[in-house]
């Protein structure tokens, strides 16, 4: 079972050829430093966010929306232990809190995002807010675009499975941690690569790759998808394959353009 290697501030080059052209996942360590973020509580931001309406996935689970309630209230029960497992996923803050894009910065590595040149916005780009024991369960990412994920505060569990193993994953339906042997007998067929992601730490997730998540400690994570020059034929190739027209020729102008202007 493979770990999840740590690289400490690579420079561009270096994280494009050993990771990103390849598709392996990596922990990037000391580039959140200087974030405001770092010093985010629960308790600060339900005072900055109040009542603004957030929806919440069940824990290990994969169906995002299925609760809505202010983030106020989630807090409170986050901080009570009540909120049964119940996960702030996928929450678009740019849309609601823009105020919030202060408090942090796109690592270098993913400041090229194609996602964000579409004539029409796909916001890819979330926050996240877990209990301890909280999770995600096993899934691949829209289209097969590729993600970072910052851990801000806390500690979370990763499990990641590469996209040849997907014949053994039981389209998702089986615990990566903790797999039920007899029910999902072909998963130990997969190489799960499993990590650690402490604060200030940020786990690049190749696309395509299969993973799932678990709070160890309660915290907040900034995460968002995106699409560059390393991975977008990938990307293409996924819209075309799952008929997603519109999607994709926006896509395919936007490389075209930039393919053009390397030239």
């Amino acid at each position: 079972m493979p770990e999840i290697p740590r690289c400490h501030q690579p420079t561009i080059e270096e994280f494009e050829e050993r990771f990103a052209v390849p598709g392996l996942p990596v922990i990037l360590t000391g580039i959140t430093d200087h974030w405001p973020a770092r010093s985010w509580t629960p308790e600060e931001m339900a005072e900055r966010l109040g009542e603004v309406q957030v929806e919440v996935t069940p824990k290990n689970s994969t169906i995002e929306g299925t609760k809505s309630l202010s983030f106020a209230n989630y807090v409170q029960l986050v901080l009570e232990g009540a909120s049964e497992g119940d996960y702030l996923t996928s929450w678009c803050f740019r849309r609601d809190c823009p105020e919030l894009l202060a408090d942090f910065e796109v690592p270098l590595y993913f400041q090229d995002d194609w996602l964000e040149e579409l004539p029409t916005l796909n916001d890819m780009m979330w926050l996240f807010l877990g209990a301890e024991g909280s999770g995600m369960g096993l899934h691949q990412d829209l289209g097969h675009t590729a993600a970072w994920n910052a851990q801000v505060t806390g500690l979370k569990e990763w499990a990641l499975v590469a996209p040849e193993y997907e014949d053994y994953l039981y389209e998702g339906e089986v615990c990566a941690f903790k797999p039920n042997r007899v029910r999902h007998s072909k998963f130990r067929k997969a190489e799960v690569w499993r990590g650690e992601v402490r604060a200030g730490e940020v786990l690049f997730i190749p696309g395509a790759w299969w993973h799932q998540t678990r709070n160890l400690k309660t915290g907040f994570a900034i995460t968002a998808n995106f699409v560059n020059r390393c991975n977008y034929q990938k990307v293409l190739r996924c819209l075309r394959e799952a008929e997603e027209p519109e999607l994709y020729e926006m896509l395919k102008s936007v490389a075209e353009r930039k393919i053009n202007a390397w030239r």
